[in-house]
């Protein structure tokens, strides 16, 4: 099994990268050549291969001469520069896809359900129209359109995978946000708005799962170049997440409601205030439901990461929090 990657330093590479290397030795080896902007910062097992880049700037010999697949998590998540998303997340992918050759059999992109828009999405299907309504969704948005445009044009497989919340013990956000929340005893809409969730290892593991796919398939099915929502089956709720962390963390301060009907976020972004604007878009993310069909990953993975219970999962984590915490 041979890889190419970028974002190897990230939350999700990271963890794709610590699954590999457990792989390695228990079946063909795998070869993993990364594309990482700060090599010092990353402390590489024996199977992978370091290039010193960026996706604006591809090292000579990133990609192999044999069949290999291109694993793209290197997005730009956050602004900290003020140069907006564009020029890593759009033009970015186009120079990497520019350098793949022809024994690139497939890219799979690390996207997300947020292309769709920042509204209620309930039970989406990846054949509903994209609505792409912040900086960032745009750009991932245009970069999915790149990627499954290139692949099409290859005859290569191309998937982008469309994940809501990615949780872990060690997230720094979805996790982290509704704790306080749930601290200040903040309960956001009605509680039962649904998230589509999946844990940062069964995500590692999906992608795995997809590579092996495109490699074993080897010619014997039609490709497909096609987005993927990405989650277990059952959604959680907020309110499942808020009382995990009251009832965990033993948090014993007055709940207060905050209504969230549609209109809320437009009032807040139409005050055109950066601080409101983020707001607004936060509250959209908890405040209405996010969560995606997952039955066309099933057709290529089968159903026994999503099959799993996602409550059980959060849950787990809460606890482990709760522990590390104390």
């Amino acid at each position: 099994m041979k890889i190419v990657l970028t974002g190897a330093t990230g939350f999700v590479g990271r963890a794709l990268v610590s699954n590999l290397s457990i792989l390695t030795g228990s079946r063909e080896p795998i070869e993993i050549r990364a594309l990482v902007r700060t090599p010092a910062q990353f402390v590489a097992p024996e199977n992978v291969t370091v290039f010193p880049g960026s996706v604006t700037d591809i090292p000579e010999g990133l990609f192999f001469d044999e069949p290999h697949v291109l694993i793209h998590l290197g997005v730009k998540q956050i602004d900290h520069d003020g140069t907006g998303f564009d020029e890593d997340n759009v033009f970015g992918t186009k120079n990497l896809l520019s350098n793949t050759n022809q024994h690139t059999l497939g890219v799979i992109y690390g996207s997300t359900l947020s292309v769709l828009g920042q509204g209620a999405q309930s039970n989406t299907s990846e054949r509903d129209v994209i609505n792409p309504q912040t900086p960032l969704a745009r750009s991932r948005a245009e970069a999915e359109r790149l990627i499954l445009t290139k692949m099409k044009q290859d005859k290569h497989w191309g998937f982008c995978l469309r994940p809501r919340f990615i949780l872990d013990v060690s997230d720094k956000f979805v996790l982290p946000g509704i704790q306080g929340l749930a601290k200040k005893g903040l309960y956001i809409g009605n509680g039962q708005q649904r998230f589509s969730i999946i844990s940062v290892q069964d995500y590692a593991k999906i992608i795995i799962e997809l590579v092996e796919y495109i490699l074993l398939d080897n010619g014997q099915k039609p490709v497909q170049q096609t987005p993927l929502n990405v989650g277990y089956r059952r959604p959680v709720t907020f309110d499942s997440i808020f009382s995990g962390f009251r009832l965990e963390m033993s948090y014993r301060s007055k709940v207060k409601r905050l209504r969230m009907p549609g209109w809320l976020p437009l009032l807040l972004k139409g005050a055109k205030n950066r601080k409101l604007t983020a707001k607004a878009v936060q509250l959209e993310l908890i405040g209405f439901d996010h969560y995606g069909d997952v039955n066309k990953l099933e057709t290529f993975i089968g159903d026994e990461i999503t099959k799993k219970d996602g409550e059980d999962i959060l849950y787990q984590m809460i606890k482990d929090i709760t522990t590390t915490s104390c």
